[in-house]
């Protein structure tokens, strides 16, 4: 886990790994698609592994476009486009997408603080079970659920 005092320095990194509530993990484009609509699930860590590094380029105060580093596509959802409403739409990567994403720390006296999405981005890893791959969804945000929360590395 890379120290990270303030989400300027996340997006001045080359490049960050989006890990889920489980920190076992990350944000990662499916079989390295880089067509638009490349689907956007959790596998396991693995920090070489170049579907799994996204940059956080800056549009206002804690307001980011999430774009993949081997493809350029942008982190969005399926119905992005259409303004279709978002709810239990499954992330995906579009080359061009305008989609903005709030992102606020949790805990701002923790330098390895998670982060929460402003659009609820939810992971539904479970580990009592394991696994080596799980959805993502975009849900309504509840501040006190887990699977909403975030980490940099």
């Amino acid at each position: 886990m890379v120290n990270l005092l303030n989400l300027t320095a996340s997006a001045a990194a080359a490049s960050v790994m989006i890990l889920d509530h489980t920190k076992s993990l990350g944000l990662d484009l499916v079989n390295g698609g880089c067509q638009n609509y490349t689907t956007v699930q959790q596998f396991p860590v693995i920090s070489t592994n170049a579907n799994q590094k996204w940059n956080l380029n800056i549009v206002g105060a804690n307001e980011f476009q999430i774009v993949s580093v081997p493809c350029g596509t942008t982190l969005s959802y399926a119905g992005s486009e259409t303004g279709a409403n978002s709810v239990r739409s499954q992330p995906v990567a579009i080359r061009g997408s305008q989609t903005i994403w709030t992102v606020v720390s949790v805990n701002n006296t923790d330098p390895n603080a998670g982060f929460r999405s402003g659009m609820a981005l939810t992971a539904w890893a479970n580990v009592s079970i394991g696994g080596t791959a799980a959805p993502l969804t975009l849900e309504p945000r509840v501040n006190a659920d887990a699977r909403q929360t975030f980490f940099f590395a």
